[in-house]
């Protein structure tokens, strides 16, 4: 009986301890809270067509003109009401871990960065992960409905408006696999590996099942975003973030943080898009030269017409001449 007790007891703890990992793993820190908010508000803006994925969604062609605040609204726009709850659950589970490593103000830029990276290299990279994944087999080509034409779920963005939390959200994943690898703890390699595996399964699962209206590019930038963010914040910040999840120094943190984002639209500015400005000037310059070779090819084309005419004239003139001796020789 006293061994039935014991196990009963021992069960019990067991249990507690199920739930208050469960607790634990459900709450709700203050940057879901804040994200989650945001989200919602931004969606209710959305049902009356306040904010048109149209004029805030991320088009490739549409940010190289100049839009580029489409990198940054595109995260907080969805596109139905399964689109938000899916998000809204990822974010609720993933931020109380990223927040307890970074802090809430290093959480919520985080959340930024990654989207904003992984709608960047999105539009920049999409087309050549696409020919990787074609080469790999990973997915068959199959009708696109929008595009009509044989295109895979990494479609051609410049033609697709992308929206969504969803790379933002893969972005705080990266982090956390970010935080989790400069650990180093033995306790966390099975929490590596079962996130990993989660991921990757998660990843060959959705690029093989052809999903037309799923952005897998933004995916993988987002959760690639996150990690290189993660690893420089652990890196070159320690001090930033004790302080930060202290709720001290935010000026601090937010200096950084808004240093890292100019970074990133310098990049963006300074070498994506001069090399498509570089790439539009030699289009201009070839259109020029091709412009002025179809000129000077009709001009030619024109002074051998006036040629030809001056030609068959003198031979009209040189028939009439030879019927006008004819016709004198058969008179006489």
């Amino acid at each position: 009986v006293r061994g039935g007790e014991q196990q009963y007891l021992e069960n019990l703890l067991k249990f507690k301890d199920l739930l208050e990992m469960l607790e634990d793993t459900l709450r709700f820190s203050f940057s879901s809270r804040v994200l989650l908010t945001v989200l919602v508000l931004v969606y209710c803006m959305q049902l009356p067509e306040i904010l048109r994925v149209e004029d805030f969604g991320n088009h490739a062609r549409k940010v190289r003109e100049g839009q580029a605040y489409r990198l940054v609204s595109a995260i907080f726009l969805h596109a139905d009401v399964g689109h938000l709850l899916s998000n809204l659950m990822a974010i609720a589970t993933l931020t109380p871990f990223v927040e307890d490593i970074f802090g809430p103000t290093m959480t919520l830029t985080m959340f930024l960065l990654a989207g904003l990276g992984g709608n960047i290299l999105r539009n920049e990279l999409g087309a050549k992960l696409e020919k990787m994944f074609r080469q790999l087999g990973l997915y068959h080509d199959k009708p696109h409905p929008v595009a009509k034409s044989s295109r895979s779920n990494f479609r051609r963005h410049e033609e697709i408006t992308g929206i969504g939390a969803s790379g933002s959200a893969w972005g705080l994943e990266g982090a956390l696999f970010a935080a989790l690898i400069r650990e180093k703890a033995g306790s966390t390699v099975r929490l590596i590996v079962g996130l990993l595996t989660l991921l990757l399964n998660d990843v060959l699962h959705a690029v093989q099942r052809n999903e037309y209206n799923i952005d897998h590019a933004v995916h993988i930038f987002g959760c690639l975003s996150g990690f290189v963010f993660g690893w420089m914040a652990l890196s070159f910040n320690r001090f930033l973030i004790s302080s930060t999840r202290r709720g001290r120094h935010a000026v601090v943190a937010w200096r950084d943080c808004v240093g890292i984002a100019c970074c990133v639209f310098m990049f963006y500015e300074i070498l994506i898009k001069g090399k498509h400005k570089l790439a539009q000037e030699k289009g201009k310059t070839y259109s020029a030269a091709q412009e002025k070779r179809n000129h000077s090819l009709q001009a030619a084309q024109n002074d051998l017409a006036k040629s030809v005419k001056r030609l068959e004239r003198k031979i009209e003139k040189l028939q009439r001449r030879i019927d006008a001796v004819e016709k004198g020789d058969t008179q006489s």
